[in-house]
């Protein structure tokens, strides 16, 4: 597969205002793909054969080769103007509230090397919801707030019979899912299965009339499946091909 170069590579350009980074796929029809905010995907930004970026802040550029569909020989490189910049991650909660937890309350209890962050035990009751891949997460915020900084989490039922074990080391957006009926409960990360592109519900990376036809089908067999379920109304049915399309068209 075609190869990148980065000129100039990565690293500490402090004193600088801006600085423009050019990438050159090493094969001139080569399609690159490219983001400087998250994920390299398919779906990422698009440019044939080279790609010159102005960069003004510390940023991470993410690239890659597009062939067949896929991002092929993918490398980053970090662009450092001004010292550590604070970031957001959301740990989400499989919704615990049905069986076989049935939870009456979800509260977030959090910690790092400096102390609680969200007040004593049992912490703070979290009612914060989001359908994602048409499975409902609990969720919470927390801040970045330094190089290596993380922390840690227990989700609780906000009583003094149901917690689950420390979780530990985050510093990134995670997926969590109770996996035991039994107090302390044990967790399973399932964040690979739930940070992907949404939309992309036949999982190779792109959105596109494949994962219409995938909702299609499932519709035309009078089926359920909660990971076709994209706009979380408990259905399968037009309402998840037109959120598919609307992905699509705004592509």
């Amino acid at each position: 597969y075609p190869t990148l170069s980065f000129s100039p590579a990565g690293g500490d350009y402090s004193g600088k205002s801006s600085l423009e980074v050019t990438i050159t796929a090493s094969e001139s029809d080569a399609t690159i793909v490219y983001t400087t905010d998250g994920e390299l995907t398919a779906n990422s930004s698009k440019a044939v054969g080279k790609v010159t970026l102005t960069l003004t802040d510390n940023t991470t550029i993410k690239a890659g080769v597009l062939v067949d569909g896929k991002v092929r020989n993918a490398r980053q490189e970090e662009y450092i103007f001004h010292g550590f910049v604070p970031y957001e991650v959301t740990v989400y909660l499989k919704d615990p509230t049905v069986a076989p937890n049935n939870w009456s309350a979800v509260n977030y209890y959090a910690w790092d090397d400096g102390g609680e962050l969200l007040g004593g035990w049992p912490g703070t009751a979290t009612t914060t919801t989001k359908v994602v891949k048409g499975t409902k997460f609990y969720y919470r915020t927390f801040t970045i707030k330094e190089e290596g900084y993380k922390f840690n989490v227990i989700f609780n039922r906000g009583s003094g019979d149901g917690q689950t074990i420390d979780i530990t080391g985050i510093d990134s957006d995670r997926y969590y899912e109770i996996s035991s009926t039994t107090n302390k409960y044990t967790v399973n990360d399932i964040t690979a299965d739930y940070a992907s592109v949404y939309g992309d519900v036949n999982g190779d990376g792109l959105v596109n009339v494949g994962d219409v036809n995938v909702i299609l089908a499932c519709i035309i067999n009078e089926a359920y499946d909660a990971s076709l379920d994209l706009n979380g109304d408990g259905a399968v049915n037009v309402g998840d091909v037109n959120t598919v399309l609307a992905i699509i068209l705004a592509q």
